[in-house]
């Protein structure tokens, strides 16, 4: 029974799927810069697992794809070369969703990733009994 949990939590097979419509300002995902060749496309990423992640645009890429993404984590941060695994096909909408390995060579850019992924959710959730919270109402 483990096993199969683990490859039902892991992003690079089974995404994380949001089933309830969500507030935009509190998104829990990194924008990014997709650089396929000349052209320059918005995503996101999230679901920081395992060395995986998954990857949210509005463009269809093929399996196996190889693509670069530019994120902003407070200075330009550039990962090469990550192929696309899986792809989820999408809702009316909705962009699609690509599961994303980081091979050996780019653990410390996953790592990278995960750490500022995970402050920024931490820094994002303040407990209405927090003395932040209370004292900017």
């Amino acid at each position: 029974m483990i096993p199969f949990n683990y490859l039902i939590a892991a992003p690079i097979y089974y995404p994380r799927i949001n089933w309830w419509e969500y507030d935009f300002r509190f998104r829990s995902d990194l924008k990014c810069k997709i650089l396929d060749g000349s052209k320059v496309i918005e995503g996101r990423l999230s679901d920081f697992r395992r060395n995986q992640c998954c990857l949210y645009s509005f463009e269809r890429f093929d399996i196996g794809a190889l693509v670069s993404l530019n994120i902003n984590l407070k200075t330009e941060f550039n990962v090469r070369d990550l192929e696309l695994k899986t792809r989820r096909n999408n809702i009316p909408g909705r962009p699609f969703i690509y599961g994303i390995i980081f091979k050996k060579e780019k653990r410390s850019e996953f790592k990278t990733l995960k750490d500022y992924y995970f402050n920024k959710l931490a820094n994002n959730k303040i407990s209405k009994f927090s003395k932040k919270h209370i004292n900017e109402t």
